[in-house]
C-alpha cells in the first residue's frame, strides 16, 4: 500500500482526531496538555517533527514573547505565547524557569495548530472528529432513549460511570457536556429524517 503523501489536511486529519482529554491538566480553571505526552504523540506519528524556537521579544514593561516552531517535513506552524504566571498574566521581567516553562507551553500551542489538542482551547472537552467515529449508531439510539427517559444529572452520572452493559466504548465521553452531546444527537436525528 501506498505511503499517503504529507500535506497540511493529512497532518490535521491525523492530529485533531487524537483525544487528549485524559492527558491534561487543569489549573487555575484552564486546561493543559502535558508536553510530554504532547511531544511523545507527535513522535509516534511524525518522528521527523522538529520545534524550534525564535528570538525572545522583550517589551518595555519587562514582559517576553515567545515563538515556537513545529516542522513536519516543511510544513510548520508557529505559535506565540507570552511568560505568564499561574494566572495567565503576563510576567515582567521572568527568569529562566519561567521562560523554559513558557516555551514548552508555546510549542504544545504551535501543535494544537496542526491539530493536536486544539479542541481544548476551544473549551471543548472531546474532539468533534472523535465523537462523531466512535458513537455507533446502536449507541445513538441507546443514548436516545436515555434523554428521553432520564433527568440531565442522571445521564451525566451514567456516562461519568465509563464502561456501560451494551455500550462498547463510552470512556471517552467522560467529560463531555450534556448539552453538547444531545445536540449532536439531534443533528444527526435530524439529518437522517431528512435522508
Amino acid at each position: 500500500m501506498a505511503e499517503q503523501k504529507l500535506t497540511y489536511q493529512s497532518i490535521w486529519g491525523t492530529l485533531s482526531k487524537i483525544n487528549v482529554s485524559e492527558h491534561t491538566k487543569a489549573k487555575q480553571g484552564f486546561n493543559y496538555l502535558s508536553w510530554t505526552w504532547a511531544w511523545q504523540t507527535l513522535m509516534t506519528h511524525y518522528p521527523q517533527a522538529r520545534v524550534s524556537f525564535r528570538e525572545e521579544h522583550e517589551e518595555r514593561q519587562g514582559t517576553v514573547m515567545i515563538y515556537a516552531t513545529i516542522d513536519i517535513d516543511g510544513f510548520s506552524q508557529e505559535a506565540w505565547l507570552p511568560v505568564m504566571d499561574h494566572k495567565n498574566k503576563a510576567i515582567p521581567y521572568p527568569d529562566q524557569r519561567q521562560r523554559s516553562d513558557a516555551m514548552q507551553r508555546a510549542w504544545v500551542k504551535a501543535a494544537a495548530l496542526f491539530g493536536l489538542g486544539l479542541h481544548i482551547y476551544q473549551n471543548e472537552a472531546i474532539p468533534d472528529a472523535l465523537l462523531n467515529e466512535e458513537v455507533s449508531d446502536d449507541e445513538l439510539q441507546m443514548l436516545r432513549s436515555l434523554f428521553d427517559e432520564t433527568d440531565e444529572q442522571a445521564i451525566i452520572d451514567w456516562v461519568g460511570t465509563g464502561m456501560q452493559p451494551g455500550i462498547k466504548d463510552l470512556s471517552s465521553l467522560k467529560s463531555i457536556h450534556f448539552e453538547g452531546l444531545k445536540e449532536k444527537l439531534e443533528k444527526r436525528k435530524a439529518a437522517a429524517e431528512e435522508s
